[in-house]
């Protein structure tokens, strides 16, 4: 692991894994409080909850998102400049650029519910309202 390319790349990987692990701990743990305290059924209290702490989980888990989308770019192009590189290494670049794509959809799956399902219900009544109040 010669090339200081792939080392940032690791480097970063290793980082967003061990951030994005304690995230989705915190997450579960959010969510676990949510549909337990039946928040699930009422949107808007879903979102105050706790100051609005949902919604802060919301936009950090879109910053990881897009954190971890730009990661995987820069990891599927350091798989393809690897031509000279052991094979070791190649193999831990593959298995880094699955384990990003792994997190990504664990973001998304933990966020949805009951917490996007929250904010979709707010802005679609707030599209209703919207409307409605353009319609007169």
């Amino acid at each position: 692991m010669a090339d200081i390319e792939h080392k940032g790349v690791l480097i970063f990987t290793l980082i967003y894994t061990i951030v994005t692990t304690i995230f989705l701990i915190n997450l579960n743990q959010l969510n676990k409080i949510l549909l337990d305290g039946g928040y699930a059924e009422h949107a808007f209290a879903l979102l105050k909850f706790n100051d609005y702490q949902p919604l802060e989980y919301f936009f950090v888990t879109m910053i990881l998102s897009i954190a971890g989308g730009i990661l995987t770019y820069f990891l599927y192009g350091s798989i393809f400049r690897c031509d000279e590189t052991s094979p070791l290494e190649f193999l831990v670049l593959i298995i880094c650029f699955m384990l990003v794509i792994v997190f990504i959809i664990l973001l998304i799956y933990f966020i949805q519910n009951p917490i996007f399902q929250a904010i979709l219900t707010v802005l679609c009544l707030g599209g209703i309202g919207v409307t409605a109040l353009n319609s007169r």
